[in-house]
């Protein structure tokens, strides 16, 4: 009997230690972009211009944001101009009130966009001081983990 005792035991040991395994890599692996390593094997993280991919990848999700409350007020600020223009008092001041908010909106942008030039040495559409076409701009792509 002593022997089946060892033998589940044994088992036992040998179940807890895979579970154990199993649980430290499924950790690992929903974790995401900051426990990722290159594929060099170095043991170093995924970085870009010295930045996780996690955080370059916040970033652009940040200047996207930007980008599209900016695009939703174009849109209505055209829709306002496609409409023969705004003919009341109150018309014209929604208009300039989507105007001045379109405007704070690409001036955010614009200094996002330079601010990630500066942290990821990569240039980016809508970084320089002239106004632009929101949909002109082309964001840079997420970097896989």
């Amino acid at each position: 009997m002593g022997s089946n005792r060892e033998k589940v035991s044994l088992v036992r040991v040998c179940a807890l230690v895979v579970t154990i395994a199993m649980s430290l890599l499924a950790v690992v692996a929903i974790s995401g972009c900051s426990n990722e390593w290159q594929s060099g094997g170095q043991g170093e993280e995924q970085t870009v211009n010295g930045y996780s991919v996690a955080e370059y990848n916040s970033d652009v999700d940040e200047l996207s944001a930007i980008l599209a409350e900016a695009r939703s007020l174009y849109n209505r600020i055209e829709a306002m101009d496609d409409s023969a223009g705004p003919s009341t008092n109150e018309e014209v001041q929604e208009y300039n009130s989507f105007v001045e908010q379109y405007n704070e909106a690409a001036d955010r942008y614009n200094a996002a966009a330079k601010a990630f030039v500066e942290k990821y040495g990569e240039m980016v559409d809508g970084a320089g001081s002239d106004p632009c076409d929101p949909y002109a701009i082309q964001l840079p792509s997420k970097r896989d983990c």
